[in-house]
């Protein structure tokens, strides 16, 4: 990360935690700063506070600021912001005055401390390498809860059934371990009762539990009604060699390893990488260390439990698992723990990962087959099922025994297909062409704000228009931050079409030279790396077939290569990808039976990007922001040589959901939209089209909000 990404990322999460105002406000108004100030930052308290306030107000103006200057800021704002508080004698000290003051009100103090006595260290009494294993608290009879990467240090093994100790290990639980010594409260974890084989969590059985040590209450409510509120992770922070050594040393005042008191707010989900899987974890900013691992993250106003802390990363974010999700699992209910109430028996999508980890049910038979999990006779060509009713499928003739086998897969050994590589001379490509309506029409291709073509990736080989990379019959513009296309726009001749077999190629993704290779996504994002399948597939958005007319199969096969630029890619579920009923019905449609004077359409096609969309960690550990929507805009000319411009969104939101929670579906939600709406989602101008869409004039009949038609088939499409 460069000084200018480190400064934006500074920027953004002290807004996030400045008190009321941000840090806008400690930039106009000294009397701000020096409340929060600490005095003695180094030396000359004044000074370092006008240099801060002068940091304040760079970073505000987009302007990079030196190593030294964002350690004032954090080390003045961090403090009140997201403070680290002591905890003695079951009690915790008085919060600083602003921001958190309100923890000392009587109501709230006493919900919090209610909380303390129940949160203690994982100790590892026989294991010389680590001073503790990190946090745990109590969730029901003789039973702790903490991370699976916390029990698996001392522990083996994963699901309910064969755990066990690792030979030569041990484990307690001690509920002091505070800032100023107090005799331990000490108990010996006796069994490990769980590893939960999908989320970060473990439960370990314990023996000892005296009064004070009592079941916390883990909230059901779901972690999308949580955004927001205010919370405070209990647990035992460690020093964090990954982290800024002075500013540690600030923040928690030197101490580690003791029980500590730490606020914040929950902020929302995100899918992230825990154990292989992509989990759907809640999201809040206290100042947490590598030791608050298995930390009760308690809401402030009802001590309930609402999540467990099992990660983060300084200036972005830390994850939990929402307590909602563990009470929808029957064997974690089952296992005694004290949910506030309960869901009933939902369904829950990770129940394959327990078959996995616990394969033997009580009657001595695989719990995957009792669940309905095929077996499989490849040689016959048969799969059979018990549900129990027993069903028996053809698979269809067995795999010839002298073909190729690769990986597993089965290889095409006969015939090797020529892969898709494009033109290397791109002086060649005349792109999208503004005229290709013709009767006097010039389409041009979106207008850009002066914010988005501050972020386009820059074309190196153009002289002008350095923003459009131009292909046979298309063109692209690229977010450089997002490394996915804005938009792209594709030429249709549907009377010289030709059609390029897949049969005839395989595919083969290629960078563009003309843009940095950071400008867009490349086959480290979309890869799956060994077991671990990666559900999001390379999706064009110029489709492959739209651009492959021409008055010569070579002109085609051209256009078809280019196709498989990676700046063409964008990142789309395989359900959304791979139906066949969407885009390429509604283009047909117009391109062929909507009154299409000249069988020609120009196709404008791109993602709606939004701060909030969802963030992917690939099987490469690469973070990314998946879209949600995508639009389309159609243009095409009447008899009469009148334009008519169709909108179109389609949202793959539902299955992006599904993705994190194991659920696939096939529907999705396709709507057609006026284009006016499509430019308000997406900042873009369509350059007057908005005057051409046959939906125009319906905003205001219809009332408030976009203009949605639901799609039932491309039949729908309203082209009059």
């Amino acid at each position: 990360m460069n000084r200018a990404e480190k400064c934006k990322q500074l920027r953004a999460y002290l807004n996030q935690i400045a008190p009321e105002g941000g840090i806008e406000r400690l930039a106009d108004e000294p009397e701000a700063l020096e409340r929060m100030a600490p005095r003695g930052l180094s030396g000359a308290p004044e000074s370092e506070e006008e240099r801060a306030r002068a940091a304040a107000r760079a970073i505000i103006l987009g302007e990079e600021i030196d190593d030294e200057e964002m350690f004032l800021l954090e080390a003045i704002i961090l403090p009140e912001g997201r403070p680290v508080i002591d905890i003695v004698e079951d009690s915790f000290s008085a919060p600083p005055s602003g921001l958190w003051a309100h923890l000392s009100e009587a109501s709230i103090r006493s919900t919090i401390e209610a909380a303390i006595p129940s949160v203690g260290r994982i100790e590892l009494p026989l294991d010389p390498r680590l001073p503790f294993g990190g946090t745990g608290f109590v969730v029901g009879p003789g039973l702790v809860m903490t991370n699976r990467h916390v029990a698996e240090l001392f522990a083996r093994g994963v699901g309910i059934q064969q755990l066990r100790f690792r030979p030569g290990q041990a484990a307690g639980v001690d509920f002091k371990q505070e800032r100023r010594f107090a005799e331990p409260i000490l108990v010996d974890v006796r069994e490990i009762a769980m590893i939960h084989p999908y989320w970060d969590m473990a439960l370990l059985r314990v023996e000892g539990l005296r009064e004070p040590q009592r079941a916390l209450s883990l909230s059901i409510e779901h972690a999308r009604e949580l955004e927001g509120v205010e919370v405070a992770v209990v647990g035992y922070p460690a020093f964090d060699s990954r982290n800024n050594t002075a500013l540690q040393n600030r923040i928690f005042d030197g101490v580690f390893n003791v029980k500590r008191l730490q606020p914040g707010k929950l902020n929302g989900r995100e899918s992230v990488r825990s154990f292989g899987n992509v989990v759907m974890a809640l999201k809040h900013d206290a100042s947490t260390l590598g030791g608050n691992s298995g930390s009760a993250v308690v809401r402030i106003d009802t001590g309930e439990v609402v999540a467990l802390h099992f990660a983060g990363l300084y200036k972005e974010s830390n994850w939990a698992v929402p307590t909602y999700e563990l009470a929808r699992d029957s064997f974690v209910v089952d296992a005694g723990v004290n949910f506030s109430g309960s869901l009933g028996n939902p369904p829950f999508p990770w129940l394959s990962h327990w078959r996995e980890a616990d394969p033997i049910d009580e009657s001595g038979g695989s719990a995957a087959a009792v669940a309905g999990a095929p077996t499989v006779d490849a040689a016959a060509g048969v799969a059979t099922w018990r549900i129990p009713l027993e069903i028996t499928v053809s698979l269809g003739a067995p795999a010839r025994a002298d073909a190729a086998v690769q990986g597993g897969a089965v290889a095409d050994a006969e015939v090797e297909k020529p892969p898709t590589r494009p033109d290397p001379d791109y002086s060649n490509r005349r792109g999208y062409d503004p005229g290709f309506l013709g009767h006097g029409h010039e389409i041009k291709i979106p207008w850009l704000t002066d914010e988005q073509y501050a972020n386009v990736a820059i074309n190196r080989d153009a002289a002008t228009d350095r923003h459009v990379l131009p292909y046979h019959h298309f063109s692209v513009v690229m977010n450089r931050e997002r490394r996915v296309a804005y938009f792209t726009a594709v030429n249709m001749d549907g009377r010289r079409e030709m059609d390029v077999p897949r049969s005839d190629f395989r595919d083969f993704w290629s960078p563009d030279p003309r843009v940095d290779d950071d400008a867009f996504l490349d086959n480290d994002f979309y890869r799956d790396v060994g077991d671990d399948k990666n559900p999001l597939d390379r999706g064009h958005l110029v489709r492959r077939l739209d651009p492959c007319w021409g008055a010569s199969l070579a002109e085609v096969h051209a256009a078809n290569h280019d196709t498989f630029h990676w700046t063409n890619c964008s990142p789309q579920h395989k359900s959304f990808n791979r139906n066949k009923t969407t885009w390429g019905g509604v283009e047909n449609h117009i391109l062929n039976g909507a009154n299409n004077h000249d069988l020609k359409v120009s196709v404008f096609t791109g993602p709606v990007f939004r701060d909030d969309d969802p963030v992917y960690i690939t099987p490469t550990h690469l973070r990314v922001r998946i879209p949600l929507d995508y639009w389309k805009v159609v243009v095409m000319v009447k008899p009469d040589g009148r334009l008519s411009a169709t909108g179109f969104v389609i949202s793959q939101s539902d299955v992006v959901d599904d993705m994190i929670e194991f659920a696939f579906t096939d529907e999705f939600e396709q709507f057609q939209t006026t284009v006016r709406s499509i430019e308000e989602m997406t900042g873009l101008s369509f350059r007057g089209l908005a005057d051409h869409d046959p939906l125009a004039g319906t905003e205001e009949a219809v009332g408030a909000g976009p203009v949605r038609i639901p799609m039932s088939s491309y039949r729908s499409v309203v082209t009059e």
